[in-house]
């Protein structure tokens, strides 16, 4: 397992998914939470205030679940159609959706995430703020969210609006290669016993999010673009210029330790190598941090036998 893994799993937040989950997630809790608004116009955030723990987390791990289930059926079945000697097209699909959940996973467990409010829940948020600033305005959009410890036992949810540049994937992407680079300063600053290891594999992917000059993070997101919109790199029939070492590669991909996935692949060189590879190690990732928490859960809970049901499960090739 990746020193990464270990130090993300230490931060996964307390009672998660111990409890039942409750629909829809955050954005649910939103509606129909308790707390008070806190705004800091200079830090462009808004504070939810006064949240207790409790009340959150069922919440949080409904979205945590969503993510961390969907991320391993992706990663378990991505190379369920490379029976076909050049097909690489829904294959390398489905192996960056097991990315892409996978990475909103980590961020979950931890207490962040990227999220789209949409009109009612900004205007539960301005109706609540108004009674402590009217001049608060909470618009729909996309928001950066995370959770601070507050005063004595409660927590406190900081909400960011993100820019409305890129799509909602090189929205995220940007949010995670940020969050990556947070953690390794965290983990550094804190001395913790990995903190030169978890410095150098949280450079090793921020390389690939970063590859081809796509500060900072968008890479994974361009080359699925470029697969999955504009037909590029032979992935689709009749596969011109394919790449059999990428099909092959996918057809491969497993569970397995995370520090075996290869870190190293020139993205200029080998971009589908490079692609496939970087996808596999940021779900294994989340894979690393699903199997912790199964192991703090009390034996048999829900989301144990959901995990390891999914773990079992095989394609039909």
């Amino acid at each position: 397992m990746l020193s990464l893994s270990a130090a993300l799993a230490r931060r996964i937040l307390p009672q998660l998914s111990e409890e039942a989950p409750r629909s829809e997630g955050l954005r649910t809790w939103i509606g129909t939470g308790s707390f008070y608004v806190d705004s800091a116009p200079m830090l462009k955030s808004i504070l939810l205030k006064n949240v207790v723990l409790t009340e959150l987390i069922p919440f949080v791990s409904y979205d945590y679940e969503r993510f961390a289930l969907s991320s391993m059926e992706s990663l378990l079945f991505c190379g369920s159609e490379t029976s076909r000697p050049q097909a690489l097209g829904w294959p390398a699909a489905k192996l960056y959706y097991a990315a892409f959940f996978g990475a909103h996973a980590v961020m979950r467990a931890t207490g962040h995430a990227v999220l789209r409010l949409e009109g009612a829940q900004a205007a539960r948020i301005t109706q609540i703020a108004s009674l402590y600033d009217p001049t608060v305005q909470l618009t729909p959009g996309t928001y950066l969210s995370r959770l601070k410890q507050g005063q004595q036992l409660s927590i406190d949810v900081e909400l960011g609006r993100l820019a409305d540049s890129g799509g909602a994937h090189d929205q995220f992407w940007r949010c995670f290669y940020s969050f990556l680079g947070n953690l390794a300063e965290d983990v550094a600053s804190g001395n913790e016993p990995e903190a030169t290891a978890v410095a150098g594999e949280t450079s090793e992917i921020q390389n690939v999010l970063s590859a081809a000059g796509l500060h900072p993070g968008t890479w994974l997101s361009g080359v699925r673009n470029q697969i999955t919109y504009q037909h590029k790199h032979g992935a689709w029939f009749p596969f011109n210029n394919s790449r059999t070492d990428a099909v092959d590669y996918v057809s491969r991909v497993s569970i397995r330790d995370s520090s075996s996935v290869r870190r190293d692949y020139n993205a200029s060189r080998d971009p589908l190598l490079a692609f496939c590879a970087g996808c596999h190690l940021i779900a294994l990732i989340g894979v690393d941090l699903g199997t912790n928490l199964c192991g703090r859960l009390r034996r048999n809970s829900r989301f144990e036998q959901l995990w390891n049901r999914l773990r079992q499960e095989r394609p039909h090739v």
